[in-house]
């Protein structure tokens, strides 16, 4: 054999060993790690262990008292760890009915295996997670150890006389903070994302109000604070889950409008149902969503929200004789569910539960549909045309649209709902084609919170639909009269207008009003002020007062005493200008009857009321509640103000139609309803 023949061979052998060397490589490191897991499996046999014991949740320092004081978000957090870490026993549970020969392939395999990039990426997320918080917690516990340490020296609980918090409680506080960055950071790496440098995200639950963002220098007028590209929304038009299932999601508008067997009326938008099933789906597949980072800040528990329905009944009475309990539709929410949620989710189980996940019960699901409702009650909103293509109807006189009102499509708009909302507000969304823009409408100082607006709400309706209550939006209180204390009223046989006549032909009347087709004896009259509109700056520069009564109230009493009058003023032989004035005395008479048993209805009054809003023991859903029922009973004394007010002009007319004196205590004032 010659010089070059061995040459060549000693190159075709390097050449290959170099082509081989992945192989042989990764063959050792599979030869490893089944030896190893091969020791295992022979140390438990011999020592009898059966399957893989379960690794702690936490680490070692810390104690399952402290896990107790972690908020609804941690929990979601130490959720998934526990899930990945159950899906690893699972992993090496099944690895011991393996064969070695089987083992080593398995192992062979995962080596020349690079993962699916989104996994990929998720894992070196949560990794990353797990850094800032192991730094986070070594910091809370040196803060605390130092404090404690002070304290101790003080001979006090703490410096300022006030007891430290535990553990559990710094952690929580430093996991809100870390869910606040972390979904920062994904919204910016998201694509066509702008998040203006002098806004920052801060925690407000101080004050009951969750998250929000504050401008950390001037922010002059008209200036774009952040944008959010359409596919950056959870809606129709991007969950994977309209995708997978096109068929429940049809492009149109339409509206479930049906009565069930047992005369539940079924009137609830398409566009939130296919909502609810998106963000159910979203949520099951929390760990794998594009969104996580998002979903992870978003509340998830009953105890999260303050929204009428979640309140207990104790709680509810304290909203005395409001309407609002009656709005809050808990049983169509049910009733939707049971009907039209629950068994498109079993019927698609493979698609809606991840691979290995239990499925729930049906109440445990039907308790996240209405976390999940609530939630796109309080953050989800209606994605308008652009501006060219709104409807006139949908705008008020300073162009600024409401939410939730159409059935239009809906979805969640990240870092847009992390803005509270207020009557008076600084910044606006505006829906593009691509995008959509919040933009500031005046100058913001550095420090002051950014507020959207959701619109002339009354303090009960945004409790009802958001969980909260605002001064500001006392300006749009309301009240409801319904009609039947209004016939209650024009029954009563004590009123100073009560004739034989009136009473024999009332009650006839009294049902063809409510046989005409256009009348709705459920819907009741709604009293509210003359508020006006927000300026193009976002305040409220008119005054808000009491003006003026239902139309149609006033039509309906207006037609009563004309027509049981008659005869009294042909007796009394009155002018036509003693007959216009005795007509609308009576008709003011009336209405100030009808403010005085809705007045009544309330157990409390608009003093005590007050009293219990100066003490500072009056907190969370009490609170809110007295500014419920005090916002009603104001409005109904400002329309008794104007009403006697106005009977002032006819005094002296027929001494029937004078004002009533109050009996006993003065008027107590009572809540109002929505609109």
């Amino acid at each position: 054999m010659g010089e070059d023949t061995i040459l060549g061979l000693c190159f075709l052998a390097f050449f290959l060993s170099i082509l081989t060397s992945p192989l042989w490589i990764t063959a050792c490191i599979a030869a490893a790690v089944t030896r190893k897991w091969s020791k295992e499996k022979t140390r438990r046999v011999h020592n009898d262990i059966e399957g893989v014991e379960a690794d702690r949740l936490v680490e070692d320092s810390e104690s399952a008292n402290e896990e107790e004081f972690l908020d609804s978000e941690d929990e979601d957090y130490y959720r998934a760890q526990q899930d990945r870490k159950r899906e690893e026993r699972q992993e090496q549970e099944a690895d011991l009915l393996l064969s070695t020969r089987a083992k080593f392939f398995k192992e062979w395999k995962k080596c020349w295996s690079t993962g699916d990039k989104i996994q990929l990426a998720k894992e070196r997320e949560l990794k990353e997670q797990d850094e800032r918080r192991k730094i986070a917690r070594e910091a809370v516990r040196e803060y605390l150890r130092i404090e404690r340490r002070k304290a101790r020296m003080a001979g006090t609980k703490s410096e300022a006389g006030m007891e430290l918090p535990s553990y559990g409680n710094a952690v929580a506080q430093v996991d809100f903070e870390v869910l606040s960055a972390s979904f920062l950071n994904w919204f910016n790496t998201q694509p066509g994302t702008n998040f203006h440098p002098s806004l920052k995200i801060v925690d407000l639950r101080a004050r009951n109000a969750g998250r929000g963002i504050i401008a950390t220098a001037d922010i002059p007028a008209d200036t774009d604070l952040f944008a959010i590209p359409r596919r950056v929304i959870i809606s129709e038009e991007t969950s994977e889950l309209a995708t997978r299932l096109p068929e429940l999601f049809p492009k149109s508008e339409d509206v479930i409008d049906e009565v069930d067997q047992d005369g539940l009326p079924s009137e609830l938008p398409k566009p939130w149902l296919n909502l609810i099933l998106i963000l159910l789906y979203e949520s099951l597949h929390h760990s794998t969503s594009k969104w996580s980072p998002y979903l992870s800040i978003l509340p998830q528990r009953p105890f999260a929200f303050d929204t009428l329905m979640f309140w207990s009944d104790q709680e509810l009475e304290e909203l005395q004789a409001s309407a609002m309990p009656s709005k809050i539709g808990k049983d169509l929410a049910d009733y939707m569910f049971k009907t039209r949620i629950i068994p498109v989710v079993k019927q698609h189980a493979d698609v809606f539960y991840p691979a290995g996940s239990s499925q729930p019960s049906d109440e445990e699901l039907s308790g996240a549909c209405h976390v999940i409702g609530s939630l796109i009650m309080s953050y989800a909103f209606d994605l308008q045309p652009d501006d060219d293509d709104v409807d006139e109807d949908d705008e008020n006189d300073d162009g600024w649209v409401e939410d939730h009102f159409k059935p239009s499509p809906m979805g969640m708009v990240p870092m847009a709902d992390m803005l509270n909302a207020d009557a008076e507000f600084n910044a606006h969304l505006s829906h593009g084609d691509d995008s959509l823009t919040m933009t500031s409408l005046r100058d913001i100082k550095a420090g002051e919170e950014i507020l959207n607006y959701y619109g002339p709400l009354p303090n009960g309706e945004l409790l009802r639909r958001y969980g909260y209550t605002s001064p500001k939006h006392s300006r749009y209180d309301v009240v409801e009269v319904s009609w039947d204390l209004v016939k209650k009223v024009l029954s009563d046989p004590e009123a100073p207008y009560h004739s034989k006549s009136w009473s024999e032909r009332l009650d006839k009347i009294m049902k063809e009003i409510e046989q005409d087709g256009e009348f709705d004896a459920d819907d009741g009259f709604v009293i509210e002020r003359d508020a006006g509109d927000p300026n193009e700056q976002g305040l409220c520069t008119t005054e808000a007062k009491f003006a003026n009564f239902p139309e149609e109230l006033v039509a309906i009493i207006t037609d009563l005493v004309s027509k049981f009058s008659k005869d009294e003023i042909k007796q009394k032989n009155l002018s036509d200008q003693s007959k216009s004035s005795f007509i609308k005395s009576r008709i003011l008479v009336v209405l100030s009857q009808i403010l005085r048993r809705r007045l009544e209805q309330y157990p409390t009054s608009s003093e005590q009321d007050a009293v219990l809003l100066d003490d500072s023991r009056t907190k969370g859903r009490l609170r809110m509640a007295v500014d419920v029922r005090l916002g009603e009973k104001k409005i109904l004394e400002e329309a008794l103000t104007w009403t006697e007010g106005k009977m002032e002009k006819y005094k002296g007319v027929p001494e029937e139609a004078s004002v009533p004196e109050p009996h006993g205590q003065p008027p107590r004032k009572k809540q109002r309803m929505a609109r």
